[in-house]
């Protein structure tokens, strides 16, 4: 369809996403999800487009054939597990930072108890550890073997619409 309005490229991508009420929300889920995360950070391609209709988001990449544009630069990687805080953080900037949910980052910080108030100095997990779905196993087993509830784990997993249906060698987020 791109080709036949005038768009020439050499290869493309897509990544679609239902149940996201924002651009924001819907970019979260994505880059929270391995493949879509390594669509987006792709070398492979150069150029990408967003688009919404009727519920779906849709977001295309292509390798044009035409001088490449300037790179965007990645939301940083956590280079460890935590985060210490600094004058002015808040848990909205951490979460923007590392390009985490806030229900995220309650789920992995199961020990804090006002998310209202941050301390300079205080350390913030923000990031999770990845279990591999191995056969047999369901949302409440992972949850369960990871100190979790089920609600927790799809609070990690945003980009995972429903758990019930899991596959083997699906990716999720665990404490």
């Amino acid at each position: 369809m791109m080709k036949s309005y005038g768009i020439q490229y050499s290869s493309a991508g897509e990544n679609i996403a239902k149940g996201q009420r924002s651009s924001q929300e819907v970019m979260t889920s994505w880059m929270n999800s391995e493949g879509h995360r390594a669509n987006i950070l792709s070398s492979a391609f150069n150029q990408i487009g967003v688009g919404y209709y009727n519920g779906l988001w849709v977001q295309e990449f292509i390798k044009s054939n035409v001088a490449n544009p300037p790179t965007p630069k990645a939301a940083p990687k956590a280079s460890s597990q935590y985060y210490t805080v600094k004058k002015g953080d808040t848990f909205y900037i951490i979460s923007k930072k590392y390009g985490i949910t806030l229900n995220q980052i309650k789920v992995l910080n199961p020990k804090v108890t006002n998310f209202n108030r941050l301390s300079v100095g205080q350390r913030i997990r923000v990031a999770a550890n990845i279990h591999t779905v191995k056969s047999g196993e369901t949302a409440w087993v992972i949850a369960k073997k990871y100190g979790m509830t089920s609600s927790e784990l799809a609070n990690l997993n945003p980009q995972d619409s429903n758990l019930a249906t899991l596959t083997v060698g699906q990716k999720l987020y665990v404490r």
